[in-house]
């Protein structure tokens, strides 16, 4: 419940900044075949039409959809001049979709963006200046780093809505199997003392189980590529050092090297998609998976799953992972006539529940 209200907050204050911002196209012809957050999630919208529209689209699938449709529907419910009509895209052609919408200038009015897809977005011209909108938001409130991470030449083009990192989820019985708790993962320190605990962890796994759940197969390949970053920064390296690639330094060689044998060991198996990811280990057939904070919620929906989640251990020297953040974009096509107009925010009521 804590989670939906900040993320509601978030939301009255976005949908204040664009209320009446909805342009006046038909969308009743928008087929496009975009994507979002969760493996097979299908285009749905939700639509509660006042005074006005607006149309938003979010990547969102699975359980952070159901989470973002409830903030939907409260502040629908609240009466306000334009109600929001949410559309979930399909997360593999997602932001094929939102590039096609900008360079169009049609669909949708307000979008949920990536921080780190910004830079392809930004070069459309096509995004709005969110501090030229006339709005209440106060940004001392906001995570410092989190404005400067959408802030670019001193133009802000997003609104943060959270940040996201990956974690390590474990499951208690598989564990327990090997005679090992949480605790012995989470003092996992080097890389020798993370594979004594991958060694006791394979003789207990059947067959059809895992011992790391990895998704490294098909069009979603980002936890492998996520897995490797975090290996490698957790060494001192990383892909970029300012405007140096340095990716194929030892640190991201090292770490390669690591997944290859992790592989090899049978530690970890191929052929693992994104969405064969989330079912193994929702359905306790893996022992460790690797993969974001916002899996937590498909996982619950397990009763019988018996598991937990922790930061990933410091298995490379330092204990840093990779993170991104879900932020609001406006599209600068948006009725200039009514952008300006005020709106007042619905905090009160909404928070008060």
């Amino acid at each position: 419940m804590k989670k939906i209200m900040v993320w509601l907050l978030s939301l009255t204050l976005m949908m204040a900044v664009i209320a009446g911002c909805s342009n006046e196209q038909d969308n009743s012809n928008n087929t496009d075949a975009t994507t979002g957050d969760a493996a097979n999630a299908n285009e749905t919208s939700d639509t509660n039409t006042s005074k006005g529209e607006l149309v938003f689209w979010t990547p969102f699938g699975g359980g952070d959809y159901e989470f973002m449709k409830e903030m939907v529907d409260e502040y629908n419910s609240t009466s306000p001049d334009y109600t929001v009509e949410i559309v979930s895209k399909a997360w593999d052609t997602y932001y094929q979709g939102i590039n096609g919408a900008l360079i169009s200038q049609s669909d949708p009015d307000v979008f949920i963006t990536h921080q780190s897809k910004l830079a392809e977005l930004i070069p459309t011209q096509q995004l709005q200046n969110i501090r030229e909108i006339n709005n209440s938001i106060d940004w001392n409130e906001y995570n410092q780093s989190q404005l400067a991470g959408v802030t670019v030449d001193e133009v802000q083009y997003a609104v943060p809505l959270d940040t996201h990192a990956a974690v390590m989820f474990y499951n208690n019985e598989i564990l327990e199997r090997a005679n090992l708790t949480a605790e012995d993962l989470a003092s996992a320190n080097d890389m020798e003392s993370w594979n004594n605990i991958l060694d006791a962890l394979l003789p207990v796994i059947s067959q059809d189980e895992h011992v790391l759940d990895i998704a490294n197969s098909g069009a979603n390949t980002v936890q492998q590529f996520w897995s490797w970053y975090v290996l490698a920064v957790q060494d001192g390296g990383g892909y970029l050092d300012g405007d140096t690639v340095i990716m194929n330094d030892e640190p991201g060689v090292e770490a390669l090297d690591n997944l290859i044998d992790w592989k090899e060991k049978g530690y970890l198996k191929s052929g693992i998609d994104d969405g064969a990811s989330y079912d193994i280990f929702k359905s306790g057939k893996a022992a460790i998976n690797f993969t974001g904070v916002w899996a937590t919620g498909n996982y619950e929906t397990n009763p019988d799953l018996d598991f937990g989640v922790m930061p990933i251990p410091a298995i490379n020297g330092q204990q840093k992972t990779w993170g991104d953040s879900h932020t609001f974009g406006i599209p600068s096509y948006v009725d200039e006539n009514v952008k300006k107009q005020p709106y007042t925010l619905q905090i009160g009521l909404i928070a008060m529940q």
